[in-house]
């Protein structure tokens, strides 16, 4: 799913959007700039080689969101990569994390970690540390970069509102952002039948990895048709019982829009559909 076209879509709407920043090969180097024109957290990171040995620390911030803590990623890779975790903790007094890495024994290629700060469910921002490993030990820090987080008031303009499925079918999405964070999503396939009709709801936060927002608390609900339009049910009634463990999916960019004006979302959640949906701005 990662693909240059977001950052640039964003970066094309947002005056102050998610950024990549450079992080420096040498052994102490603090990250200080932030993507939002807003104060925002500042991590101060540095590293260190020592007999083979990769050391990230990364400083406390009293500013840290509650729930949120720094941990390593291999979720792109798997069982690619060419180092060893070997210790990593969040407990350690004046670091938000402290992690160490070891190569593999017998390697020599490049790598790089990613530790990134999550809440167990989305990443908001991670930091890369470039490495080379040779002959199982690691020995240069190449390089890096930080990918900075983008606030949810930079993403209102862009995916608020209401939504309609391009190819003309009874469908929509509203999205509005949440004022504890992400953005409420209503979809409703303009059914209904005895004057009421079933949405589905969700609130989703974005993803700097996925570069997607995705939800995992996705339900059904019934309202009531208030004024005999189908595609207005806007008054709510009984809530139907959820899907089992919640619903899953993600909104994401449409690689094929190439400008804000004719930006596209595609709607992918198993649980309410088998096809993707693919919506417009609503008229």
């Amino acid at each position: 799913m990662k693909n240059k076209f977001y950052f640039s879509l964003i970066c094309s709407v947002l005056a102050a959007g998610m950024m990549v920043m450079p992080v420096c090969a040498q052994e102490t180097e603090a990250v200080t700039e932030s993507a939002a024109e807003e104060p925002a957290r500042v991590w101060d990171s540095s590293s260190r080689l020592e007999d083979g040995i990769f050391t990230v620390y990364i400083q406390s911030s009293a500013d840290d969101k509650d729930g949120w803590y720094w941990t390593v990623y291999t979720g792109d890779k798997g069982d690619a990569s060419f180092y060893d975790l070997l210790t990593q903790s969040t407990m350690e007094e004046g670091y938000a994390y402290v992690g160490s890495f070891m190569g593999l024994e017998g390697e020599t290629a490049d790598d790089y970690i990613r530790i990134v700060h999550t809440d167990g469910f989305v990443v908001d921002e991670y930091m890369d540390f470039d490495i080379h490993v040779e002959d199982g030990k690691i020995t240069e820090h190449t390089g890096g970069s930080h990918a900075l987080p983008t606030s949810d008031k930079d993403f209102e303009p862009v995916v608020s509102g209401d939504w309609e499925a391009e190819d003309g079918s009874p469908v929509f999405l509203s999205l509005a952002l949440n004022p504890e964070g992400g953005f409420d999503g209503v979809v409703s396939d303009g059914g209904g039948r005895d004057g009421s009709t079933e949405l589905y709801t969700f609130t989703a936060e974005y993803d700097v990895i996925a570069e997607a927002f995705l939800y995992r608390n996705g339900s059904f609900k019934a309202a009531r048709i208030t004024d005999g339009s189908e595609t207005e049910a806007e008054e709510p009634a009984d809530e139907t019982e959820e899907a089992a463990d919640g619903g899953s999916g993600l909104i994401a960019f449409d690689p094929a829009s190439e400008t804000p004006e004719d930006l596209k979302l595609i709607f992918h959640d198993p649980g309410y559909t088998d096809e993707d949906i693919t919506f417009v701005r609503a008229e």
